[in-house]
């Protein structure tokens, strides 16, 4: 059964709204990049050529190109929830900062709109491993254990999304206050959250091999 016309309509909206938020905050992130690299330019040092090639591409080039294979592939496959996980992973990567523990570039911006790109990009930060479990569990099909135990998962993602969202605050904290025990915190939650991701990739194969070994055809 298609899906109705409200539906899509509605379902277009959402992806156009994403689409134009993502893209205007990216934006103005390559903007002020293409800048430093302009102001070092004039000051033309041979040694620094790689230095400005290789912020060229990961601070603008791989961030645009995520974002336009990301909402290509869900406005493609608008009603398939793996081209929404892969929307979301290649989202969350190009929001991706180096140290997210750092003072966010986004807190020197004259505008009051830097508060909200500030949750926009803590946010997607955090919750990249999230979706890219998400998507490991869905593609390229549904995973066989998670058909017979669909809750499985959740067992380990739940606690998990709380542990992203969490840290996704006390960044925000940290960067509105500068208070240096927020960071503290957001270091310390980040290694609890590694802690569970790497239990959440051992008990998974190890729940495709008991589904294995015990299913009725192994028998």
């Amino acid at each position: 059964m298609f899906p109705s016309a409200y539906k899509r309509r509605a379902a277009y909206t959402v992806l156009a709204l994403l689409f134009v938020g993502a893209f205007a905050f990216q934006s103005v992130i390559s903007a002020r990049a293409v800048h430093a690299i302009w102001s070092e330019i004039r000051q033309f040092r041979l040694e620094r050529i790689t230095s400005w090639t290789l912020e060229l591409f990961v601070h603008i080039l791989a961030r645009l190109a995520s974002l336009l294979l990301g909402f290509y592939v869900a406005g493609v496959r608008i009603w398939d929830r793996r081209a929404w996980l892969l929307l979301a992973i290649l989202v969350s990567f190009s929001l991706n900062v180096d140290g997210a523990d750092r003072h966010d570039e986004v807190m020197h911006w004259a505008s009051f709109l830097k508060h909200p790109a500030l949750v926009w990009r803590s946010f997607g930060v955090y919750t990249f491993p999230f979706w890219l479990a998400l998507f490991a569990i869905y593609f390229p099909e549904r995973a066989e254990w998670e058909r017979r135990h669909p809750w499985w998962k959740w067992l380990i993602l739940l606690p998990a999304l709380a542990l992203s969202c969490s840290m996704a605050v006390l960044r925000i904290a940290a960067n509105e206050t500068g208070s240096p025990p927020s960071r503290d915190c957001s270091r310390c939650s980040r290694r609890i959250f590694n802690r569970v991701l790497v239990h959440y990739f051992r008990l998974f194969p190890d729940c495709s091999v008991a589904e294995s070994h015990f299913s009725p055809k192994s028998r």
